[in-house]
Order: structure tokens, then C-alpha cells, then sequence
């Protein structure tokens, strides 16, 4: 493991290679320098920072990521950057609230399913700043019940994997002009 002066740490996994299968350089890890202080004004930036270098990162990186486990601290960007109260981001990502608090005192890596889903709603976060052209209006964008949603709140689709994927379509619908 190393520490880089740019504020990024990145760590290294060890590959094994077995006799018939070909050695594979280890791919470096995304991973923020230092937990983010809870409440910091940095916490949301490092979050978006941290996504950012996720979402532009190649698809065996991003699954390396998620499988090795993205640290608990990242929950907190994740919810302040989304204007979300924290226990309801928990819930979001399947997590109880006693055991989000616990991983983020231990300071702990989330499993991959939780990883996952919290990438994947980062991924959808970003979209809609991109569609609507700012945070705040994607933020109260998926804090509003919606109509081609069945009248519920976007956010309270992201826990699913078919919520995500419908909040993504209408999002796309939105850009490129069909009525949402």
C-alpha cells in the first residue's frame, strides 16, 4: 500500500497465477487518502471525487473495487452530496442504521453488494446533475414524487436494481426531450 501526495490512496491486490493461466499486472485501487471528517464541507467533494474516478475508471477496475470493498466513510459524501439524511442513505444501500454506524466507527470496507449499490446510485446521482445541470436541482429532482414514477420520490427507487434502471430511463427520457 502506498500513499500518493495527491491525496488518493492507492493500494495494490496481490494476484495469484496459477501454471497454466498467464500472470496479470495488479490494478490499481480508487480509494480516498483519509476517512473524509463527518462533517466536513470536504465530505461531499470527496465523495464526488471519489465517483468520479470510479465511473471513469475501466469496468475490471470498478469490479475489482467493489468486490475488495469501498470504505463505510464514503457513505457519508454519498449522502451529503445527495442532500439525503444520512439513515435514509443506509437504508438506501441496505444497510441498518446500527450497522452503518458500527462500520463507520471500525472504520470498515462495505461488503460488494453494498458497494455495488452505492456506486449505482452514485452513477444515477451523477446523471441526473448532468440532465437537470446542477446538485441541487438534481437532488430535489429525486427528492419530488413524479409522476412517471407512479407518483413515488425517485430516491425511493435506488434501492432496487429495476428501480435504478427506471429512474435511469426517465432521466434519459428528460435529456433527449420525450415527456417524463
Amino acid at each position: 500500500m502506498s500513499q500518493a501526495s495527491g491525496g488518493t490512496r492507492l493500494t495494490h491486490r496481490k494476484t495469484t497465477a496459477s501454471a497454466d493461466a498467464p500472470a496479470r499486472a495488479p490494478r490499481p485501487r480508487i480509494r480516498p487518502s483519509a476517512p473524509p471528517e463527518p462533517e466536513s464541507a470536504h465530505t461531499a467533494d470527496a465523495w464526488r471525487n471519489y465517483l468520479s474516478e470510479f465511473l471513469q475508471s475501466p469496468a475490471a477496475n470498478q469490479i475489482d473495487e467493489i468486490r475488495a470493498g469501498i470504505p463505510a466513510s464514503t457513505l457519508l459524501g454519498a449522502a451529503a452530496a445527495m442532500d439525503v439524511p444520512r439513515e435514509r442513505f443506509y437504508e438506501l444501500v441496505g444497510l441498518s442504521i446500527s450497522t452503518a454506524k458500527r462500520k463507520l466507527v471500525r472504520n470498515e470496507l462495505l461488503d460488494s453488494a453494498v458497494s455495488e449499490r452505492l456506486t449505482a446510485i452514485g452513477a444515477i446521482d451523477r446523471l441526473a446533475e448532468q440532465v437537470f445541470g446542477a446538485a441541487g436541482l438534481a437532488s430535489d429532482w429525486l427528492q419530488t414524487p413524479n409522476a412517471g414514477l407512479g407518483q413515488v420520490t425517485p430516491l425511493s427507487m435506488l434501492d432496487t436494481e429495476i428501480g435504478r434502471r427506471e429512474v435511469a430511463r426517465l432521466l434519459n427520457a428528460i435529456a433527449y426531450g420525450a415527456a417524463a
